[in-house]
């Protein structure tokens, strides 16, 4: 008869679970290895990471990896484990194996029964984490309204124009925006670093003019509005009478200004 037919199921996974550490020191653990592949006890990834590693401590942290991925994937294999490790060969090899079988079926092992529960997290890092939490969700709160306000302000500009269903509060936002350049006539600067136009640029193009957004602009979106419609610059260009110009930049303008220099 078996002698592990003696234990339970439970207490192999706690002789297993505190002897993990020693079964990962041994020096050379790929007969060890080959015996769990053989058995499929072992992920193949995990098992060849363990191959490849030359580094004394590395080799022990992968081989313990792969132990705390049985004991934790495969807990319901853990009678087969020992009996795989159990045999001749693989005892003739290793001295800790055998050790571990005398102190398993001597009955040694049940000092781990005196552990205390497994903790996953200290109640020190528990309340760090709970801060974290609390931080991230008042930061998340704050710009979520910032978001909304800003959609809630788009979504004005975008309704405004002329529309049989706009009121007159929308429509008045479609009054032509006044602006005066803040550069001498005849002086060239890069308009895009001009302090008034920092939201909003007033473009023309031919005959056409609107208002270009630059939040919009920078985001790819439709940022041009003029006559109550919203434009890509090079839809704006086409809408100015200057298709063919293919060049919006040089085609639109602010304050008889292209805008690119």
């Amino acid at each position: 008869m078996d002698p592990l037919d003696f234990l339970t199921q439970e207490e192999l996974l706690r002789f297993f679970h505190c002897k993990k550490t020693e079964m990962s020191c041994i020096e050379q653990p790929h007969t060890f290895l080959n015996q769990l592949r053989d058995h499929n006890l072992v992920p193949e990834d995990l098992y060849k990471k363990v191959m490849r590693t030359r580094s004394k401590l590395q080799r022990e942290k992968s081989f313990y990896r792969v132990l705390d991925w049985l004991e934790t994937e495969r807990p319901h294999f853990i009678k087969l484990f020992w009996n795989c490790v159990f045999k001749d060969h693989i005892l003739l090899l290793y001295p800790v194996i055998r050790q571990l079988k005398s102190n398993l079926l001597d009955g040694s092992f049940r000092f781990a029964e005196d552990l205390p529960e497994k903790e996953a997290t200290s109640e020190e890092c528990r309340e760090e984490e709970k801060k974290k939490t609390e931080v991230k969700k008042s930061e998340e709160k704050r710009g979520k309204k910032r978001s909304e306000s800003t959609e809630e302000e788009e979504e004005e500009e975008e309704e405004a124009g002329p529309s049989t269903q706009s009121t007159p509060s929308k429509r008045k936002k479609l009054q032509k925006l006044s602006y005066s350049s803040p550069i001498s006539k005849g002086v060239k600067e890069d308009i895009w670093t001009w302090p008034l136009y920092k939201k909003v640029l007033p473009v023309t193009c031919g005959n056409k003019e609107g208002s270009l957004y630059r939040d919009k602009l920078a985001k790819g979106e439709k940022c041009i509005l003029a006559e109550g419609r919203w434009f890509t610059p090079s839809a704006f260009e086409e809408f100015g009478g200057k298709k063919s110009s293919k060049n919006w930049k040089m085609s639109i303008r602010c304050q008889d200004t292209p805008c690119r220099n």
